[in-house]
């Protein structure tokens, strides 16, 4: 009987290790503490329990979509979310998918609040034709001066 109590309390051990690096995760990437930490953590936790993603995975996406976008509340949730699912969607990992999508968007001078737009764009013009997403984005930022000779939107472009 005890061999099954012991096995249940380290994982439990375990799973409460994971969380706990997840949350410093958040510390480590925004420096937040006090209520705007909390409130960053509890996104996360929200983000983890809610779509099919780990702890680690959800607080590198509130820390990074925070840092970058400065994003706060809802909206830093709804975008991790999206970034979550896009990274996972494209087989990459979510810190490489902001860092990516965030500078293309900044060459682009495209707002935080088109975040989900791109990554739309991103995925149906990957999808549609076969290139990575990370391909594209590269692409798209580096030929952006060729494409504003063009006069084409960052859609165009993908396309």
């Amino acid at each position: 009987m005890t061999g099954p109590i012991v096995a249940i309390g380290a994982a439990s051990m375990a799973a409460w290790a994971e969380v706990d690096e997840a949350m410093d995760t958040i510390v480590k990437k925004t420096g937040a503490t006090g209520e705007a930490l909390e409130d960053l953590q509890k996104r996360a936790e929200n983000l983890a329990t809610s779509i099919p993603t780990d702890f680690d995975t959800a607080a590198t996406a509130v820390g990074e979509v925070n840092t970058r976008f400065g994003l706060m509340g809802d909206e830093l949730e709804e975008v991790s979310g999206a970034f979550i699912k896009f990274a996972d969607l494209n087989n990459t990992d979510v810190n490489t998918a902001i860092e990516q999508v965030q500078s293309t968007m900044a060459a682009w001078n495209v707002t935080t609040g088109h975040t989900t737009e791109i990554l739309d764009i991103l995925n149906t013009v990957s999808q549609n034709t076969g290139t990575d997403v990370m391909t594209l984005a590269n692409t798209l930022q580096d030929n952006k001066a060729v494409f504003d000779e063009m006069d084409l939107s960052i859609g165009d472009a993908a396309n």
